[in-house]
């Protein structure tokens, strides 16, 4: 009995089993099935019931668009957009309203080689599902509006990759470029700042025209579908869009040089932790080779134990975030080796690793230890499929690639791999000398150049000079124009200072928006000074902007927007402001002041061109211009952060094209200019009514230093009456001020030391009420008298050198601000490092070469007297 009801229980389950078993398909259906709809759109379609979902993606080659249109931002402009803007006939917020209610999830990204969009959600949404898809890929209408946002969003994330090069990929793009410079593959370079820049919504149509068409797409459908079912589906979305014509064209490319390229690229950036990158040529994706990379990758990083854990860590434990990866391209690929770390130098490991490297082909893995490599490969890529959507990427690329059976076939692959295929691409990869490493190390590590200072002289007659200033983000770019300030022809000198004065009018010019525009679409700053002597543009910009803003300001020199309708409005503004200028008391003062020590040279412009100003033409000026701003009248400096060597060669381009022309140096002064005056000499001005206080001056003639090479006579010239001007007015403690309180006068003090290559003025000024005028001149008196005799200690000395270079370190803090003083030192006719010398002159100051200065030039003056009128 129990027999037969064993018997029977077995009859019936056996009968179940085979009712259920016809009704099962098969979880995964393998390979995967592929069609190409009449538009060429291929449809990849795997059937897998594991679980009731979908996942479909669809994938473009950018990689062509790429070939012909280098790296502008485009892509990730509109990849951007792909998440924020609208459809044709239907709104973002509608759109996504519709997929979240049956929870479809959206997803985006792409690079140089391709740009996907990808949906995950319920298998029974399918159809929901391929329309999302659909209008993502063919029906997008951004807006304006939306392209201005997104173009700020790559704009930030460019300065974010700057801030995070590894995490963002920006090392692994220029590693692209090293190791293959020529155009093909230059293009996987990170986003060009000056294309982005110039990135209008107009740029979209060509994007989208080339790139989203079907016949350069790929249609990937993975999930509990049925194959038949999806083919038809996609037909019916996506079979009325248009085909077009793809170009295939490829530019010329460099065959590979069997000579070396290894290459080393350090920089400097605004980051907390020294940032590592070695790459290595690889085989491409549709490389024999390509199973041995990915095998090596493993190797290397993946495995327990690997050759980076057991190799480097243990010799460096201080190194962080220590990896290895393959990155297979079309027709190249990489293997990356990189680490961050708080050290200082990281030439030790890169040093360890490369050697290290070099000899591993005479050990590759075998036997049981190149089938645990091949296990954990193969399982990590079973993993990676265990992600739908990952798998949809991966087919996606393949085909696009040339064909996804790329895909489905490298996990067999990764076994037929043998020690020999091992060995010969180590060899290949490590052991020839065609790498490159990129190190960017912390602002904090950067030191100076040892000659920071680089000088030349164009046959044009400009003369160049870069500085390299560690440590700075920003590059300052400054432009001299000499001034004939001791020609004897009067008509010359307002010319001269009536065109500089428009440069600086037009420049300066807040209200001119072509002009700001154009600036700030290379963001960049401009100004400009006249000072008598010179005109000085200054520019500034970030350090990798600098060949554009060369090329605007050499533009700009060559070619300023003026017009005679400009002119006329230029000069009234100038005529106002001189007017404007004339009624202040520092300007009454001063201008007397320089008309006394030097009359008849027309030194101070205003009064200058307050004369006769109707009576020049826009013709006169537009010639005048034409002769004026030409090479041999031009120092141009640059200053930054950057290799000064290289700057060197790209200014020295930028200002070879301007005519030679002549220089604005026609003669010299008269030697009584830098002889002290004859004798004492007394002027008196008047003030306007409302002036509060008077005002005593005194001037000194001093002796024009050029050339000065010998740091003696810097340090008997420059040096001494700057401790001389230290004590008698620019400390808060100056024996002129604590005089005029004894007696209740003092009302303010300044001064001015300056000197250049024509002449030499040393003067202060003293405010006193206006009761207590000739008590505040005896006293005055009575100082300068002492000047001579006055008592020097080393103390004083040192206080003056000290916030003389406390000065000077806090003037040239900006790059732009050393950029004007390295130009001025050439109209000068100073060496370059005069800057350095300066600097450390004051040391080396002597109460000796103090007195001898006090007693050879400090004897006659001119004594300015200037009173309210009454």
């Amino acid at each position: 009995m129990n027999l037969i009801k064993r018997n029977f229980a077995a009859l019936v389950l056996t009968g179940i089993f085979a009712m259920v078993a016809g009704n099962l398909f098969a979880l995964v259906k393998s390979p995967p099935e592929k069609a190409i709809l009449p538009n060429g759109l291929r449809v990849i379609v795997v059937e897998d019931r594991s679980l009731p979902v979908a996942a479909a993606g669809i994938i473009f080659n950018t990689h062509p668009y790429y070939l012909a249109n280098c790296n502008s931002g485009i892509g990730r402009i509109y990849r951007s957009l792909l998440e924020s803007s609208d459809f044709a006939g239907e709104t973002r917020f509608d759109f996504n309203v519709r997929l979240e209610s049956v929870g479809v999830i959206n997803e985006f990204g792409g690079g140089q080689d391709m740009f996907y969009a990808a949906c995950n959600g319920n298998a029974e949404n399918l159809d929901l599902i391929l329309d999302s898809l659909h209008a993502l890929a063919f029906k997008l209408k951004p807006s304006e509006t939306d392209f201005a946002k997104a173009k700020d969003e790559a704009v930030r994330f460019v300065k974010s990759a700057q801030r995070y090069p590894r995490s963002t990929g920006l090392m692994e793009q220029l590693i692209w470029k090293d190791l293959y410079p020529h155009h093909s593959v230059e293009c996987h370079g990170p986003i060009n700042e000056d294309e982005l820049a110039k990135a209008q919504f107009t740029s979209l149509d060509s994007f989208v025209s080339d790139i989203f068409v079907p016949n350069n797409a790929v249609l990937v459908i993975i999930g509990d579908v049925q194959a038949s079912d999806v083919f038809k589906s996609a037909m019916q979305k996506f079979g009325d869009q248009q085909a077009a014509t793809i170009s295939t064209e490829t530019p010329a490319t460099a065959s590979k040089a069997s000579k070396s390229r290894k290459i080393e690229n350090i920089d400097f950036a605004d980051i907390e932790e020294t940032e590592v990158l070695i790459g290595f040529e690889a085989p491409g994706l549709a490389d024999p080779e390509m199973a041995a990379a990915f095998l090596w990758q493993a190797a290397l990083h993946d495995i327990n134990n690997s050759w980076l854990e057991t190799t480097v860590r243990k010799d460096f434990p201080e190194l962080k975030n220590l990896y290895a990866r393959y990155v297979p391209g079309h027709e190249s690929g990489l293997l990356l080796i990189g680490f961050t770390s708080r050290e200082s130098d990281a030439n030790r490991p890169i040093n360890h690793i490369l050697s290290s490297l070099s000899n591993l082909y005479m050990s590759p893995p075998g036997g049981n230890e190149l089938r645990r490599i091949v296990e954990m490969t193969q399982l990590k890529t079973l993993e990676k499929r265990e992600s739908r959507l990952e798998r949809v990427y991966e087919l996606g690329f393949a085909e696009l690639m040339g064909n996804f059976r790329i895909a489905e076939g490298i996990s067999a692959g990764f076994s037929r791999v043998t020690p020999s295929d091992m060995k010969n691409l180590a060899k290949k990869m490590f052991s020839s000398d065609r790498y490159a490493v990129r190190v960017i190390y912390p602002l904090k590590y950067q030191k100076a150049e040892e000659t920071p200072v680089k000088m030349q002289v164009l046959d044009n007659g400009a003369r160049i000079v870069v500085r390299n200033f560690a440590g700075s983000e920003v590059v300052g770019l400054s432009i001299l124009f000499g001034v004939d300030i001791c020609a004897g022809n009067e008509d010359d000198q307002k010319l001269t200072r009536l065109v500089a004065e428009m440069v600086c009018d037009y420049i300066n010019d807040h209200e001119n928006r072509r002009l700001s525009s154009q600036l700030d679409e290379i963001g960049a700053r401009l100004d400009a000074v006249f000072n008598n002597e010179s005109l000085i543009i200054s520019a500034r910009t970030q350090k990798q902007r600098l060949p554009e803003l060369l090329k605007f300001i050499t533009r700009l020199v060559r070619n300023p927007e003026f017009s005679e309708d400009y002119f006329s409005r230029s000069k009234e503004r100038i005529l106002q402001r001189i007017a404007d200028e004339n009624m202040t008391t520092n300007s009454i003062v001063l201008g007397n002041m320089v008309d006394g020590l030097f009359p008849g040279m027309n030194l101070y412009s205003p009064k200058l061109l307050s004369n006769d100003l109707d009576k020049i033409t826009f013709e006169q000026i537009k010639q005048f211009y034409n002769d004026w701003a030409v090479g041999a009248n031009m120092c141009v400096a640059a200053v930054g952060n950057f290799d000064s060597e290289k700057t060197l060669q790209l200014v020295t381009k930028a200002f070879a094209a301007l005519p030679k022309g002549k220089s604005s140096i026609k003669a010299t002064c008269p030697p009584w200019v830098g002889q002290p005056l004859e004798k004492i000499e007394v002027k008196e001005v008047k003030l306007p009514a409302s002036s509060e206080y008077a005002y005593i001056a005194v001037g000194f003639r001093m002796q024009q230093f050029l050339n000065l090479t010998s740091k003696d006579e810097i340090r008997g010239t420059f040096g001494a009456n700057s401790v001389l001007s230290h004590l008698l007015f620019s400390s808060k403690n100056a024996i002129i001020a604590e005089e005029l309180k004894k007696i209740d006068a003092y009302r303010g003090l300044w001064g001015i030391y300056r000197t250049n290559q024509l002449f030499s003025v040393f003067t202060f000024f003293a405010a006193v009420p206006v009761e207590k005028i000739d008590e505040a001149r005896n006293t005055i008196e009575r100082v300068v008298a002492q000047i001579p005799e006055l008592k020097v200690s080393s103390e004083d000395i040192q206080a003056a050198g000290k916030k003389m270079k406390s000065w000077f370190n806090r003037a040239l803090e900006r790059s732009d601000a050393q950029a004007a003083t390295l130009a001025s030192f050439l109209w000068n006719g100073l060496q370059v490092d005069f800057l350095e010398e300066i600097l450390g002159v004051y040391s080396s100051v002597t109460i000796d070469d103090v007195k001898k200065s006090a007693g050879s030039h400090f004897k006659n003056y001119l004594l300015l007297i200037a009173r309210p009128e009454k």
